[in-house]
């Protein structure tokens, strides 16, 4: 059997993303599928690290270019993620 990769397997590929919510995405081609900000590699479990750590919210916002509100979702959700 025969097919395109560009359209077929792009459109398969692109299927797979799921939005926990308008800050968080799990994909397959970032992140190896981990929840990472959208649109980005940002892992959330990295960004809660660092506020885990102690670093400021705006400071590590700042450092990623990156709205507070995004890193306080993917906090939020690092807060309630079963393993």
């Amino acid at each position: 059997m025969c097919f395109n990769y560009d359209t077929e397997m792009g459109n398969r590929l692109n299927s797979e993303i799921f939005y926990v919510n308008k800050w968080i995405w799990k994909n397959p081609n970032v992140g190896f599928r981990r929840p990472c900000i959208v649109g980005t590699g940002i892992s959330t479990r990295g960004i809660a690290s660092r506020i885990n750590a102690g670093e400021a919210i705006s400071g590590v916002a700042s450092d990623y270019k990156l709205p507070v509100e995004a890193i306080e979702a993917a906090c939020e959700y690092e807060k309630y993620r079963i393993l």
